[in-house]
């Protein structure tokens, strides 16, 4: 499992609030309880300064449009979602597809196909197919989010069905994406990597199961936002950090293989370093 041990999180989730230059909660808290909450005003913020771990559940369930912007604490709507997970757990409970040793991540990816998607009762070979192979990559980075289970499924079953809803766009931007780096570049074209880079793969995922998650919540805030055109400034950065390791290889498969392993955390913090400096 790509996120560090729960001692791990514990520490680095305390130190990167620390470290966000510029945050003022007492306006993010403001912008909270505004009562219609102002979007364009709290997008603006999170673009600006990112969130702190404590800011992070309230502001994604409020940006993705799963907690009320008119009335504060909606408990009527608190319950619906509880009883939607335990309904859509219990389901799969009675169709033996879950249990007590399911992981997580996976139970929240069928949770989402029972709900959003058709089921099939050939389910490994659903979730062998590459849209749900994604799916269950941004359900890991959920699930290592620490959220509590049911803001988890809501964020991601909303932020899934965001992707879905910007997938032709994200899909222009890995075709239309240029590496910068000129000798990187000739490398990659003079072993064939240049036609199997998985662009595609890193943008449809948003870098889940590439970026170590304690970064990637982070770079989420920005997509939670809106900003999908952040998705190429990571990969620019990406294959920047690796570019030492990348010149080592010859072959395009390996090339490959390397782009689509995690990378490690102090390469993942020198990467969201320099993509949330970038202006």
């Amino acid at each position: 499992m790509q996120m560090a041990g729960e001692e791990e999180r514990n520490f680095r989730l305390p130190y990167y609030d620390k470290i966000l230059k510029g945050v003022d909660l007492k306006a993010i808290d403001k912008l909270l309880e505004e009562r219609p909450v102002n979007l364009t005003k709290l997008q603006q913020y999170v673009l600006k300064f990112g969130l702190t771990s404590t800011r992070r559940v309230i502001a994604w369930k409020t940006l993705l449009g799963i907690t009320a912007r008119t009335e504060p604490g909606d408990e009527y709507i608190e319950n619906i979602h509880k009883e939607t997970c335990n309904f859509l757990e219990s389901a799969l409970k009675s169709l033996s597809m879950i249990n007590g040793c399911t992981k997580n991540s996976t139970k929240l990816l069928l949770m989402y196909i029972l709900e959003i998607k058709d089921l099939s009762f050939d389910i490994d070979k659903q979730l062998a197919s590459q849209d749900n192979v994604t799916c269950n990559a941004i359900a890991m980075s959920f699930e290592n989010f620490g959220f509590p289970f049911v803001d988890t499924y809501w964020l991601m079953r909303t932020f899934l069905l965001k992707l879905e809803e910007q997938r032709q766009n994200i899909l222009k931007m890995a075709q239309k994406f240029t590496i910068e780096d000129k000798d990187l570049e000739k490398h990659l074209e003079e072993t064939g990597a240049i036609d199997v880079l998985p662009i595609s793969v890193w943008f449809c995922r948003c870098f889940s199961g590439i970026i170590h998650d304690s970064c990637l919540v982070r770079l989420w805030d920005r997509l939670v936002s809106g900003s999908f055109k952040i998705l190429p400034i990571i990969a620019k950065y990406t294959l920047l950090e690796l570019k030492d390791d990348l010149l080592t290889i010859s072959s395009s498969t390996e090339i490959r293989r390397k782009l689509l392993e995690p990378t490690p955390l102090s390469f993942s913090e020198n990467i969201t370093r320099n993509v949330l400096e970038t202006k």
